[in-house]
C-alpha cells in the first residue's frame, strides 16, 4: 500500500514500500480510488513524484504494476522517482524506466 500521498504545488508524491505479488492488488485498488478522489480531480497536477526510498524489493508482479502505472501516466504528467536501494535503481536501469522518467538515487539514511 502507499505509505502516503501528498498534493503540493501541482505535484503528487506517492510513497511506496516493497511492491510484490502479495500487495499489488491492494496497490492497484488504492491507486484507482486515489485517481477518482475529488482532491485529485480538482487539482491541476503537472507532476507525479514516486518515492521509492523505502522500497527494497520489487518482484515481477510489482514491476508489471510499476510499468503499467508509468505507461498510464507518462503522456499526461512529468514523472520522477527517488530511489533508495541500489538493487531497485539497477532494476529501473535494466528495464529502461530511467529513460521514461527522471530517476535519482538517494542513499537510504540509517
Amino acid at each position: 500500500m502507499f505509505v502516503k500521498f501528498q498534493i503540493e504545488a501541482k505535484t503528487i508524491s506517492l510513497v511506496f514500500e516493497d511492491i510484490k505479488s502479495t500487495n499489488v492488488e491492494s496497490l492497484m485498488a488504492e491507486l484507482s480510488v486515489f485517481m477518482i478522489h475529488p482532491q485529485f480531480k480538482e487539482s491541476q497536477i503537472e507532476r507525479f513524484e514516486f518515492d521509492f526510498l523505502k522500497t527494497k524489493m520489487i518482484d515481477s508482479s510489482g514491476l508489471n504494476f510499476v510499468l503499467n502505472m508509468i505507461k498510464e501516466l507518462k503522456n499526461k504528467y512529468t514523472l520522477s522517482a527517488k530511489i533508495g536501494s541500489p538493487l531497485v535503481m539497477k532494476l529501473f536501469h535494466q528495464v529502461k524506466l530511467d529513460q521514461l522518467m527522471e530517476c535519482s538515487f538517494e542513499e537510504a539514511k540509517r
